[in-house]
């Protein structure tokens, strides 16, 4: 019978603690004593674990990239890259309704990056690697010529849809969305075609 591991326990319980009130109200709102409370552990047992919050604050930013990671692969198809904006769009308002919490850290991470660089840094870098692995399936699944820019659009639609749907509380389905998205495009897309220039 193997032995259960207390530590990596109570180490789990305080980041989730850390976690579920930082969706909640904020990091700069969250103190050590409220994890503590949360956790149900004392101040003592808490510093064995993580020396400061800001070693709290860096071990859950870990978790949710984690977590993030996740949720992300399940917005891809089987195939790889979804086959269409709307498939994108309800992948990832599914996302969001199974994990409200998770996106809400997203946000509270993304406002702290401002004057954290160290946050924004490691948030970057997330991304970034996302937006290279989507690029390289978009070049490799559609043969796309603007796979960057391809990638670009797709994280920039999905960032504004957690923005949208978390924050803003938007209402509209994911359907809907795409259809908006497709007009908005049709209407600026020939003014600033590639050859129109050429034409003239």
């Amino acid at each position: 019978m193997s032995r259960i591991d207390i530590r990596s326990i109570r180490r789990r319980q305080i980041i989730q603690a850390a976690e579920e009130l930082a969706a909640q109200r904020g990091w700069a709102e969250t103190t050590i004593a409220d994890i503590c409370k949360k956790a149900d552990i004392s101040v003592g047992g808490l510093t064995h674990h993580f020396k400061d919050k800001d070693e709290i604050l860096f071990a859950v930013l870990e978790d949710v990239i984690q977590r993030l990671h996740t949720r992300f692969q399940e917005t891809q198809s089987e195939e790889g890259t979804p086959r269409s904006l709307n498939r994108f769009f309800q992948a990832l308002c599914q996302s969001v309704d199974a994990d409200r919490s998770l996106y809400l850290l997203l946000l509270h991470f993304a406002s702290s990056s401002i004057h954290r660089p160290d946050i924004g840094e490691r948030l970057r870098d997330f991304f970034a690697s996302l937006r290279q692995r989507d690029r390289d399936r978009c070049q490799e699944e559609v043969q796309l010529q603007g796979s960057q820019a391809t990638a670009d659009l797709l994280h920039c639609l999905g960032l504004g849809l957690i923005f949208g749907y978390v924050f803003l509380e938007v209402k509209t389905p994911p359907e809907q969305m795409e259809a908006e998205v497709r007009k908005v495009l049709q209407t600026y897309v020939p003014d600033h075609h590639p050859h129109a220039q050429d034409q003239s």
